[in-house]
């Protein structure tokens, strides 16, 4: 699919319409909703907020902010998300995939956030048919720094022990440890992620 061709004048004028109805008192003129209507990721957007279509790709030309700024305007967030959030699916020859979150968006997520990220993060994982193994990581390990970075990350597995006792998720933990059983069991007997293969990581903030 061109957005710019003629074969899409209709269905262009269409998606236009709509975005300058409900942006009207935004900010947003008709002659910039067509313009929004000739690229391609705004259209695409459009197609997903319209059930014409599944899902969306984009990023491999452009930038991550441009890719996504146009999501993030179009589409609404799923009910009971408040913050949106982002993870990289890596995949590995030795531990299969791995989720990565939040690798772009929150620059220092508070420990709402990191609980919400982890519970969001979980979801994808489920999507692809898998169940989430979750470490927290940080440069501590179970409350063996007091600093606000690990705190954090405490306080969110705290959350998540008490409210989704299913969910396998502990930390803080640095990255050796969360990736290594024999170091893990040898430590850290107790954590939850005993004997279980880690596949997804959260961040503490995106450095």
């Amino acid at each position: 699919i061109d957005p710019k061709s003629d074969e899409e004048a209709e269905r262009r004028e269409a998606f236009a319409q709509k975005i300058w109805k409900s942006r009207e008192r935004r900010g947003i003129t008709l002659s910039d909703a067509r313009k929004m209507m000739r690229d391609r990721s705004y259209f695409a957007s459009m197609l997903i907020l319209e059930d014409q279509a599944d899902a969306m790709l984009s990023g491999y030309s452009r930038s991550y902010r441009t890719s996504l700024k146009p999501v993030l305007e179009m589409i609404p967030k799923a009910q009971g998300v408040k913050k949106i959030s982002s993870a990289n699916l890596m995949l590995t020859q030795k531990r299969g995939p791995m989720f990565l979150a939040d690798t772009a968006i929150n620059p220092s997520p508070t420990t709402e956030e990191l609980s919400n990220i982890a519970l969001m993060t979980a979801t994808t994982v489920k999507m692809f048919g898998m169940q989430p193994v979750t470490a927290m990581v940080s440069y501590g390990n179970f409350g063996s720094s007091e600093l606000e970075s690990p705190k954090k990350i405490q306080k969110a597995v705290e959350y998540l022990h008490e409210n989704y006792p299913d969910l396998i998720v502990d930390g803080d933990i640095q990255m050796d440890f969360a990736l290594n059983q024999e170091m893990l069991k040898e430590n850290f007997p107790f954590s939850k992620l005993v004997d279980k293969k880690v596949n997804t990581l959260i961040f503490a903030n995106l450095d």
